[in-house]
């Protein structure tokens, strides 16, 4: 009998072979890390620039770019002297780290960030 709820895992587990399974869950895992990475790397660049922006601080390259790069007009992948992107690995850790701690911090905290964003639209637009 096929569960009414649940994950990929439980559906492929029930209809097919318990291998078939195994490889879903390893490509769900594969893409919540790709996806967790990605985001890290866009919040990065965006806690760089704020940085920037704000305090007028010229950060070292070496630390906030990734070590491979991506050419676009040439199609190829080329080293970089940078050494690791420290803003991303930081995101990924506080994340990673608030999730450990539970729901009701996770929510506390979501509930912060949107008190934050709605003042930040209260004080810098005028047409509110």
């Amino acid at each position: 009998m096929v569960p009414i709820s649940g994950s990929s895992y439980s559906y492929v587990h029930m209809t097919m072979d318990e291998f078939c399974a195994w490889l879903v869950d390893w490509d769900l895992s594969l893409e919540y890390a790709c996806a967790a990475a990605t985001i890290s790397i866009s919040w990065s660049a965006y806690v760089k620039s704020f940085i920037e922006m704000i305090f007028h601080i010229k950060a070292e390259q070496r630390i906030l770019l990734a070590p491979i790069g991506w050419n676009q007009t040439t199609q190829f992948v080329f080293l970089t002297d940078s050494y690791c992107n420290l803003t991303t690995i930081i995101i990924a850790l506080t994340l990673s780290a608030l999730l450990l701690h539970g729901l009701r911090a996770t929510a506390i905290i979501n509930s912060v960030i949107v008190v934050f964003k709605i003042v930040v639209l209260l004080v810098f637009t005028d047409h509110i």
